[in-house]
């Protein structure tokens, strides 16, 4: 069974299953950024993407306008590409809550981190020691 901390903690540290609309939508334009805007969370870019109309006669914005918006210029073979994985990730729970879970402990811990009032001196001595210990100690020094 799990405590009352325990249930606190999985409450307010993990990501809910039941993604609203909202959230569903910019989580997977921010998963679709980072796969097609080379990390860079660029949601002026998706946007124009999955929204951009090729075939419209009308259009409210040239391409060129579009890239000087978004910073970069996808094709339409890479808007298509883009769109479909787009869908693809909006659709999918899993990784939907992956990538939010990751980023709730990501933020967790470096914010609830405390800091210990170590002097440099002991900073060091304390990374030798788990650097020597840890890691060298199954090394085969003799060759």
């Amino acid at each position: 069974m799990f405590s009352k901390i325990d249930m606190d903690a999985h409450k307010n540290l993990f990501a809910k299953t039941n993604l609203t609309t909202s959230v569903r939508f910019i989580t997977a334009a921010k998963i679709t950024a980072k796969k097609f805007c080379n990390g860079n969370n660029n949601m002026s870019a998706i946007l124009f993407a999955i929204m951009g109309d090729f075939d419209s006669a009308n259009k409210l914005m040239t391409g060129y306008q579009r890239n000087a918006v978004a910073d970069i210029a996808f094709s339409e073979d890479k808007c298509h590409q883009l769109r479909e994985f787009f869908l693809d990730i909006y659709n999918d729970d899993d990784v939907l809550l992956d990538f939010l879970n990751a980023k709730i402990t990501e933020r967790s811990i470096s914010l609830n981190r405390s800091k210990k009032g170590r002097n440099k001196e002991e900073v060091i001595d304390f990374s030798k020691q788990i650097i020597n210990d840890d890691l060298l100690a199954n090394l085969d020094l003799n060759f």
